[in-house]
């Protein structure tokens, strides 16, 4: 939350979800992998291509986008 806009909890305690739906989702599924104890990764090209979570699973490395 502190990385979004200054009202961004405001809205999204009130029902307005609005272009947070994937961040909030994001966060959810961070938690989730943090509390199993996973090291996570985030990818991001200067081109715009971002892949949201980078991990190992099964000794492979494994890519996650999250989808609201």
């Amino acid at each position: 939350m502190a990385l979004l806009e200054e009202d961004t909890a405001f809205h999204i305690l009130n029902g307005d979800l609005k272009i947070y739906k994937g961040a909030i989702y994001e966060n959810i599924i961070a938690d989730a992998f943090h509390k199993l104890g996973k090291l996570l990764y985030y990818f991001h090209k200067q081109s715009g291509l971002e892949i949201d979570f980078v991990t190992k699973y099964q000794n492979e490395l494994t890519v996650i986008e999250v989808q609201p």
